[in-house]
């Protein structure tokens, strides 16, 4: 129990002194709240003793102003200190999460685990943004009230008080089970919510389909996520009931026996005066009340610390920081010594040698599969290669500033993506301290001004998230704008055309052209005439570079590189016969 307390402190953070603040004023709130017994007592001296009215109504009055007024500041203030403390350390969590994943490898992006990485950003820090200050607060305060009414208790009679210990005892006990019970079975509740969220992200990527195709059991997935949801939220309740039933007999059975013992000692041995009796009774009740109060949040304990845990697994991933000595490149040679590279067990690159020299093109061509991407996604290190070195200017990139290194390559993908933001600042990508002038150039040079003058807004005309409002040669071209005005030294183009119809082809072209002029590019190609032109060509296979040259030398080659002419010129050639 003091364990998982501790684990929540830690998880606040840099916001620890706002959480203690909510806590003091907790405290503050119960003491208000107990002196309420002192009511309770004035009323029966003056009921039960003969005591002076007039002074009892105006000690009642004194006494009730002054825990309306206390309870309702110090409530106040505890409840804004305790939403500070959830929404800041959540805030600062999604922050904290979100610069980490900037510099981890792209591998942690694959499909299952990025649904897992929304799940918890989402859901889990949103179940922890609800309930982590408010359990700890509850904990804290119900513990404050059951002493301070114990102490009371111990003042009035010690038999009363004993029994109420063992009954405390005994409830706390009962607690102990219902954490353990829930801190074992929560992770399986999670773990079916984030395959939920997980199989309803899937479902509506794939919804498109499922309509197209009249696919009948298309929501399939998304069906199970939801039984299973179901059936481990049923079992985790069904597995809690127990404890939860014991927990209020517990409390039931114990505040009978504090009646039967209190009786006793009033009506048989006489021990106790009638006044102080039914005081000891409602004292008894508080301490009982207050004890719940902290149980409840207690039992909540073990559902919290599996998103903790959640969250702290996330934050735990390795990024991919510089290694010393830190090193500035000296020029824009990029050489591959004797790389190997893996996805997971997977080897997809194989003791791969190759220079590219500054202020050339090498076009990179292969089968489906063979490795092309992953080489050019390494050159701007977006996972460190298995064994051998990748170097830039003669420095390897892991000793490159990753602000240095980006800062020599832009990148032009064959997927683009654009953010849900004017269209001019989704240019401005590429240098975000550009002018509005600069971003007008970057878009002229990259054939996109004319379309885009065309729109409602023009640059100010919000696109959707991801770039559906545009076509894919738009959005293409946009990426070529950013990549102009980004002006790096080094080109990468992962087949930035080999989606587009013949006439967006033509203009993303001549964009590029405009782009590489007197740049170091490294291309994944598949049209015949940018191939011939490079000034090396590179044939991967197998993740494996089977050759290397210009084209006059490849082509009197046996080899992937003839095939590959060979079934270009085929496909060129390919007509549809009447």
């Amino acid at each position: 129990m003091i364990g998982s307390i501790i684990k929540i402190f830690r998880f606040c953070g840099d916001n620890t002194k706002v959480f203690l603040k909510s806590l003091i004023f907790t405290m503050l709130k119960n003491c208000f709240n107990v002196t309420q017994i002192g009511g309770v007592i004035i009323l029966m001296d003056a009921l039960m003793n003969d005591a002076p009215t007039g002074p009892a109504i105006m000690k009642l009055g004194i006494l009730t102003a002054v825990c309306v007024i206390g309870s309702f500041a110090t409530s106040y203030t505890e409840q804004v200190a305790m939403l500070t403390t959830d929404f800041k350390m959540v805030e600062d969590k999604r922050i904290g999460i979100g610069n980490l994943l900037k510099r981890v490898p792209l591998g942690i992006f694959s499909s299952d685990r990025s649904e897992c990485i929304s799940a918890t950003l989402t859901s889990t820090l949103a179940s922890v943004e609800l309930s982590a200050a408010y359990a700890i607060s509850g904990i804290i305060g119900g513990f404050l009230s059951t002493l301070a009414t114990l102490l009371m208790l111990l003042f009035y009679d010690l038999r009363i008080a004993a029994v109420t210990l063992v009954g405390m005892a005994a409830y706390l006990g009962v607690i102990e089970w219902q954490m353990s019970v829930s801190k074992k079975h929560s992770y399986m509740q999670r773990a079916a919510m984030n395959e939920l969220i997980s199989a309803t992200i899937t479902f509506i990527k794939g919804i498109r389909v499922t309509k197209a195709f009249s696919f009948k059991s298309g929501d399939r997935y998304i069906r199970e996520a939801v039984e299973g949801s179901s059936r481990a939220n049923r079992r985790l309740t069904d597995l809690s009931m127990p404890s939860q039933f014991a927990g209020n007999t517990c409390i039931a059975v114990f505040e009978m026996m504090i009646v039967i013992v209190d009786l006793y000692l009033y009506i048989q041995a006489g021990s106790i005066a009638a006044d102080k009796a039914i005081v000891i009774l409602i004292i008894s009740f508080f301490v009982f009340a207050s004890l719940n109060q902290a149980g409840i949040n207690l039992s909540m304990i073990g559902l919290l610390e599996a998103a903790i845990d959640e969250v702290n697994e996330l934050e735990s991933t390795e990024p991919m920081n510089v290694k010393n000595p830190e090193a500035s490149p000296e020029g824009r040679r990029i050489v591959f010594d004797n790389v190997s590279f893996s996805y997971d067990d997977n080897e997809v690159l194989h003791d791969v040698d190759l220079v590219i020299e500054p202020d050339s093109t090498t076009a990179i061509i292969g089968p489906s599969g063979s490795g092309k991407t992953t080489l050019c996604q390494l050159i701007a290190r977006f996972w460190d290669v298995d064994s051998g070195s990748i170097t830039l200017g003669g420095t390897d990139i892991r000793n490159i500033n990753d602000a240095e290194l980006m800062s020599q390559i832009s990148m032009v993908f064959q997927k683009v993506y654009l953010f849900e933001d004017t269209i001019e600042n989704n240019i401005r990508v590429g240098r975000p301290d550009a002018t509005h002038e600069e971003v007008i150039a970057a878009a002229r040079a990259a054939s996109c001004d004319e379309f885009i003058s065309r729109l409602p807004a023009g640059y100010d005309t919000v696109v959707s998230e991801g770039g559906g409002s545009l076509s894919g040669g738009e959005k293409q071209r946009i990426s070529i704008a950013r990549a102009i005005l980004k002006d790096a030294p080094i080109i990468i183009l992962d087949e930035a055309t080999s989606a587009l119809d013949a006439e967006n082809e033509h203009t993303v072209i001549d964009a590029i052209e405009r782009l590489t002029k007197d740049k170091t590019v490294v291309m994944i190609a598949h049209r015949m005439k940018t191939v011939r032109n490079a000034d090396k060509i590179v044939a991967i296979e197998n993740g494996r570079i089977v050759q290397q040259g210009t084209h006059d030398q490849l082509v009197n080659e046996d080899g992937l590189y003839r095939r590959f002419i060979s079934n270009r010129e085929s496909a060129e050639n390919w007509k549809i016969r009447k």
